[in-house]
């Protein structure tokens, strides 16, 4: 197999293994299998974008199964709540690998689950182009959030949330140790190394008691 500069793929029937070839590239440009031996596509590639040899096609004729631009799409998405899917819930959606998935399950047990379908976009290495494709497959209906006790945990235990980090448990148990104990989650406003901002996104992971 050969790509010319338009990736385009040409697949000669002389070739070792013609039809599993041509059935791996099919599938990598979003067509799926059918019936009958042919092929439907799933997504916006048009079956001009895959060659074959016309004496041994491994697929019904591309005319009667090409489609518009704009056809509705035949192949839909299961839709996963996101504090409980698991990797292979991730890898089931369109350009989630299984390092991508494995990633936003360890981001969301770091973080003690998400309150916000956003917050699946902070993952690292996860483009905002990936995320946008797989949003409308998001759900989030399990609400269950680990929380931190900003008046019992020490700067250890406080510095592995990724939204606090050391940058705000060591002032934050400074503050604690000289005022003593906060009284409600919103005290630690008082820390000067708190904003607004830092405090709105924080502050569903924190309790006080």
């Amino acid at each position: 197999m050969r790509t010319t500069g338009r990736h385009k793929a040409m697949i000669h029937s002389d070739e070792p293994n013609y039809e599993t070839l041509l059935n791996q590239k099919l599938l990598a440009h979003g067509f799926l299998p059918e019936k009958g031996n042919s092929w439907v596509c799933t997504g916006k590639t048009e079956w001009a974008d895959v060659y074959w040899d016309d004496d041994k096609p491994a697929a019904n004729k591309p005319e009667e199964y090409a489609r518009k631009e704009n056809e509705t799409k035949r192949f839909s998405y299961n839709i996963i709540d996101i504090n409980t899917a698991d990797t292979a819930a991730f890898i089931s959606l369109p350009g989630i690998g299984s390092k991508l998935a494995a990633r936003i399950v360890n981001f969301r047990e770091k973080l003690g689950g998400f309150y916000s379908i956003a917050q699946v976009g902070e993952t690292y290495g996860l483009p905002d182009s990936s995320f946008q494709k797989i949003r409308q497959y998001l759900k989030l209906e399990n609400m269950s959030i680990r929380k931190v006790n900003i008046n019992t945990a020490t700067i250890d235990e406080l510095k592995t949330h990724p939204y606090i980090k050391w940058s705000l448990a060591n002032p934050i148990v400074a503050y604690r140790n000289e005022h003593g104990p906060f009284s409600k989650v919103e005290d630690i406003k008082k820390v000067m190394a708190v904003t607004d901002e830092i405090y709105n996104k924080v502050a569903p992971y924190l309790t006080v008691q």
